[in-house]
């Protein structure tokens, strides 16, 4: 009977050691912790740490790269016009290095839909950044007619580029520039990639036993 006891209690302990429940704390902002919890039999904490930044209140897709260009007149000072297109290469080398980083093969299969759609969303903002940074460099409106993937300016913003195309105010060409024709394509981009992949995300957390709690730095 004891020898009995005794293998229950080894089998207990057994099952016990196969499973080790760790919790990490992932700084995904300034503002927001992810508080992680898995089993570290199963995945490592450097690989949840990796794969969790990809989440929807992540830096991949909350795209914090600080602020892209945003005349609302045109700028008089030449030097300050220059601060900003510099601020606007620096803020594109960032977007870059990002898309260079979700390369699928780095991640988990399960990952493959928020990989895609992170991508195409960064890839669209780089783009965005570019067609204007190119605009507030020349003033040429060809930067604001260019397609995207799917996206056509000249048909989706045809009116808001009519308007920029027969302003005889330069102010009031800058602000249809950057500020309405910059919506128009955002809406069309939104629409082409639809939202966030919440049950992909969501599924391959339940497959890797991963559990997440998003909180404010502030609670802390």
């Amino acid at each position: 009977m004891n020898l009995i006891k005794l293998c229950a209690v080894c089998s207990v302990l057994l099952i016990a050691a196969a499973a080790q429940e760790t919790t990490i704390q992932i700084q995904l902002s300034s503002e927001e912790i992810d508080e992680v919890s898995f089993d570290a039999t199963r995945v490592s904490a450097a690989d949840v740490g990796r794969w969790i930044q990809l989440s929807e209140e992540g830096p991949y897709a909350q795209a914090d790269f600080g602020p892209g260009l945003c005349f609302i007149v045109p700028p008089a000072e030449s030097t300050r016009k220059q601060k900003e297109i510099d601020c606007a290469q620096t803020r594109q080398v960032k977007i870059r290095q990002r898309i260079s980083e979700l390369d699928e093969d780095y991640y988990p299969g399960e990952l493959a839909d928020v990989v895609s759609y992170l991508k195409r969303q960064l890839s669209f903002l780089l783009w965005l950044d570019s067609q204007e940074l190119a605009f507030a460099k020349t003033g040429d409106m060809g930067a604001l007619q260019s397609p995207f993937d799917e996206i056509d300016p000249k048909s989706t913003c045809s009116t808001i580029l009519e308007g920029i195309r027969n302003a005889k105010d330069k102010k009031i060409a800058w602000h249809l520039a950057f500020f309405d024709w910059h919506s128009c394509v955002s809406r069309a981009s939104g629409k082409r990639t639809g939202p966030y992949p919440k049950n992909a995300w969501q599924s391959f957390l339940a497959s890797y036993s991963i559990r997440e709690h998003i909180k404010s730095t502030e609670e802390d």
